[in-house]
């Protein structure tokens, strides 16, 4: 998968990609890869979880999985969090109403994966990541639904 994404690039941060859909999951783990993202893959929430106690990182979270969807997920993170809590991206192909959920258990930011391509993608991971580096503080910014 390629882009037309421009920005900067910010190699060394860790991005964990949430998503039972193993192509998905892995198309969009080998583009962060491309853009100097560490990158690691879950297939469900429930391994996210176990993931994150051994590896700090920040999320793209699919919703709609097996085992524990991202709602458990969003639901057992606050308690499961190390030092930091993550930065939490919803891209999913679930409607406005699961994506409103998901903002409400603490998602950053949600986007419809079904009219967000890879350069989108970037862009939203680029503006979380240097919004939280920018003020220390985890950054809330325009919601796509």
């Amino acid at each position: 998968m390629t882009s037309g994404y421009d920005g900067a690039v910010l190699g060394g941060k860790r991005i964990l990609v949430v998503n039972d859909d193993a192509p998905i999951a892995a198309s969009a783990a080998s583009l962060l890869a491309e853009f100097g993202y560490e990158t690691r893959i879950a297939s469900n929430g429930a391994t996210g979880l176990d993931i994150l106690s051994e590896w700090p990182a920040d999320l793209v979270l699919d919703l709609i999985m097996p085992i524990l969807d991202g709602f458990g997920f969003l639901e057992q993170l606050p308690a499961r969090a190390t030092a930091q809590q993550p930065l939490v991206l919803v891209w999913s192909v679930a409607g406005p109403d699961a994506l409103a959920r998901a903002r409400a258990l603490g998602a950053t930011e949600c986007l419809r994966r079904d009219s967000t391509g890879p350069t989108e993608l970037l862009e939203a991971i680029e503006r979380l990541l240097v919004g939280s580096a920018a003020t220390g503080e985890p950054r809330t910014t325009q919601q796509l639904t």
